[in-house]
């Protein structure tokens, strides 16, 4: 069957062998090939839209990322080598700066899809709905950053089709069209069938840090001296606290943000800071909400026993997560147990080649391989490379997994970064934060002017014209 590459909706011709497809979740599909351009007319740009069909099969869909142009020879031929990036690039470069409050994953999905995704040609596939997240605050961040958190949360996964349908749903939900069997995978050809064993995130005591709870309805109360002028609480702040001076009501707002108030506060922060400093022994008195640190710690017991009969020891392997965003204690203990679930198993990754299309990224293919120890084995498919290994010739080389997604290199420091951004609290998620959001006016103006003109006529001499004293001849 012919495979065909088609830029712009226009079909090129490829250089053999050239096709290289690797198709994965939750990050960047990509695609590289090299485009024999004969007459050496043709352009390619970075943004423009490519298609990859093997008959009626769409193998790939997105944009070209980058292209890099060589002469062949002393000939008038370029070869275009082309890199393609998939429709996550959408979600990657597109900022949300938005808020939530007692919220689903699903809503917060679907609405910044309505709000930023929908212009980018993005529709809503399947989207489940996942847990509630008390609060959360995105500080111009990007959506897919966002995604790969509620996904985590949620311990679902997600991905943008070639359609440019968003799926945000539970690791069973797609069952891949067929079931595997010895026969369906190649032997004697490279790659290999291979089975790896392990799990570099594995964990049976999970440790839930700071996830941020609401204090009872907290008073303290000062005196004033004429000087002081900054009241530290004994929590940080949560919401607008209430301030009196000897019983009268003041007005309180926002520090860097508000003006002309007597107090001003921040979320987060534990200082309340006056205007002018409360006159010598003025009863001070401060009513707020605050904010405390929780700490979740959950167990696996039988897996706890499972690797202590193996290694010996206590069998306790332990792991500390920050949850990025505020959320009660129940919903530290909620993510606790999700993590859990998710890493405290020995995970496996089988990699092996295929000849027929049809098993994707984030479908649930069913194996059976004795040779590995797989019969009826359960495993979400998590990257797939397309080779052309002769012209019009593709093997598929199919990646599934038992346990936690392992990624490559890219998604190792991915996280890494991410994590990095939400210990400097660049990626605020929670109410500690203050978002901003700027918008923008337009105003219209014109100028008129109103000119008068007086038209001086002058009279024209002939034989009637009677000049005098009120006609004048010019």
């Amino acid at each position: 069957m012919t495979v065909t590459t088609r830029i712009s909706a226009v079909d090129v011709e490829r250089a053999s062998g050239s096709l290289t497809i690797g198709l994965a979740i939750e990050r960047r599909s990509t695609a590289t090939f090299v485009v024999v351009d004969r007459t050496g007319a043709a352009s390619y740009s970075r943004g423009q839209q490519v298609a990859i069909l093997d008959g009626a099969n769409t193998l790939f869909a997105g944009y070209i990322d980058s292209v890099d142009v060589i002469r062949h020879s002393t000939t008038d031929v370029l070869l275009h080598s082309i890199a393609c990036m998939d429709a996550h690039y959408l979600a990657d470069k597109r900022l949300a700066a938005e808020s939530y409050s007692s919220k689903t994953c699903k809503f917060i999905v679907e609405d910044l899809v309505t709000k930023y995704l929908s212009f980018e040609g993005i529709t809503i596939g399947t989207v489940q709905t996942g847990p509630t997240i008390d609060e959360m605050i995105i500080n111009y961040q990007p959506i897919s950053s966002v995604y790969d958190l509620l996904a985590e949360q949620a311990g679902f996964i997600w991905y943008i089709d070639y359609l440019l349908r968003l799926y945000f749903v539970a690791r069973s939900t797609t069952p891949a069209p067929f079931i595997l069997s010895a026969s369906d995978i190649h032997r004697g050809h490279s790659p290999m069938a291979r089975l790896r064993k392990g799990n570099s995130q594995y964990r049976n005591r999970q440790y839930v840090r700071a996830a941020n709870d609401t204090t009872t309805e907290q008073t303290e109360t000062y005196t004033g001296d004429g000087v002081t002028r900054s009241f530290a609480m004994g929590y940080p702040l949560r919401s607008e606290p209430t301030i009196t001076e000897d019983a009268a009501p003041m007005t309180v707002g926002l520090k860097g943000v508000d003006t002309a108030k007597d107090y001003y506060w921040t979320p987060g922060d534990e200082v309340i800071v006056a205007t002018v400093a409360p006159a010598n022994a003025v009863a001070l008195v401060f009513v707020y909400y605050g904010n405390f640190e929780a700490l979740a710690i959950l167990e696996a017991p039988g897996e706890i026993q499972a690797l202590k009969a193996i290694e010996g020891g206590t069998g306790i392997v332990e792991a500390v997560d920050v949850m990025p965003y505020s959320a009660s204690q129940q919903a530290a203990l909620e993510f606790g147990l999700q993590r859990l679930s998710r890493y405290a198993v020995i995970g496996q990754q089988f990699e092996f080649p295929i000849g027929v299309w049809g098993i994707e990224p984030g479908q649930l293919v069913t194996v059976n391989y004795p040779e590995y120890g797989f019969t009826n084995a359960a495993m979400l498919v998590e990257y797939v490379t397309v080779t052309e290994i002769a012209s019009n010739t593709l093997r598929y080389t199919i990646r599934a997994i038992q346990g936690p997604e392992l990624g490559d290199w890219t998604k190792f420091f991915a996280n890494i970064i991410h994590f990095e951004d939400v210990l400097a609290g660049r990626f605020t998620l929670g109410s500690t934060g203050l978002l901003i959001i700027a918008t923008g006016t337009s105003e219209e103006f014109g100028i008129q002017e109103a000119i008068v003109e007086t038209v001086w006529a002058c009279p024209i001499c002939s034989p009637t014209t009677l000049c005098g004293l009120a006609t004048i001849v010019c």
